[in-house]
């Protein structure tokens, strides 16, 4: 229920401190702006909020504030919440977890009837107890405007933005119940619009058997991933490593010789 803060001192040794408490499950943090930062963003299992910082300062700089006030709720299913800025820092990226392994209790069809929902929500959205789940939502820095940016995506546990191209990348927790190989988990960037098959399909247009013709118009709209990781890995996170060129062709060189 806390953020603590660390702090590398002159002699080795670490200051440290409570950033922020009296959080519900505080999981993804982004600083805003990037080149200045004046607030704190942290993705709560139902809200974001933030706090004012000042570079180098150990505790929130004031009063915490609700960016977001509801966003599926991680009492059930995947609770962690990551949040991550676009570049021009004009859009907060939140990713929501499913809240079951393969849709588990949610109806054959959603309110209205598939074609109605269709014609009213973003490519492969999911409804009932899944609604506004397995995707990466997109909202104004300020909160307003909360949509679905990608979808499909069972449980998008690490989320960062890869430097220099801007793209949104994410790694993802696969489902459970196919056996010890399949489906593999993966890591991938993430397209504005973009259906990655969860709960109908996994990898491409593979079909979960549990679902078998349930969904048949999605099976050549589904998105793949870039990199796959072996089955039930459950990676958690993602980082890019940042040196120039020249220094990498070095050590890919040092490498070779070990």
């Amino acid at each position: 229920g806390a953020i603590r803060a660390l702090r590398l001192k002159a002699d080795g040794s670490i200051e440290s401190a409570v950033f922020a408490a009296n959080l519900s499950r505080p999981y993804g943090i982004a600083f805003w702006p990037a080149d200045n930062p004046r607030y704190v963003y942290v993705g709560e299992t139902n809200r974001v909020v933030r706090f004012p910082y000042k570079a180098g300062t150990l505790a929130a700089a004031g009063a915490m504030e609700v960016i977001v006030p509801k966003i599926p709720t991680g009492e059930r299913g995947h609770w962690t919440r990551d949040v991550a800025f676009s570049p021009d820092g004009k859009t907060l990226y939140i990713a929501v977890g499913s809240s079951s392994n393969i849709a588990d209790g949610m109806p054959a069809e959603p309110p209205g009837g598939l074609n109605a929902w269709q014609k009213n929500k973003p490519l492969g959205a999911a409804w009932g107890r899944e609604e506004q789940r397995a995707d990466v939502l997109a909202a104004d820095p300020d909160g307003k405007n909360v949509r679905i940016f990608a979808t499909g995506l069972r449980n998008c546990a690490g989320m960062t933005v890869q430097p220099g191209t801007g793209a949104l990348w994410c790694v993802t927790n696969e489902r459970d119940g196919l056996g010890d190989n399949l489906p593999p988990d993966y890591a991938t960037h993430v397209q504005q619009g973009a259906f990655y098959g969860w709960p109908w399909y996994y990898i491409g247009n593979h079909e979960e058997p549990s679902l078998k013709g349930k969904r048949p118009d999605l099976a050549s709209h589904v998105t793949v991933p870039d990199v796959l990781f072996q089955p039930h890995s459950a990676p958690l996170n993602i980082a890019f490593y940042q040196r120039s060129e020249e220094h990498t062709s070095e050590l890919q060189s040092r490498l070779h010789l070990v």
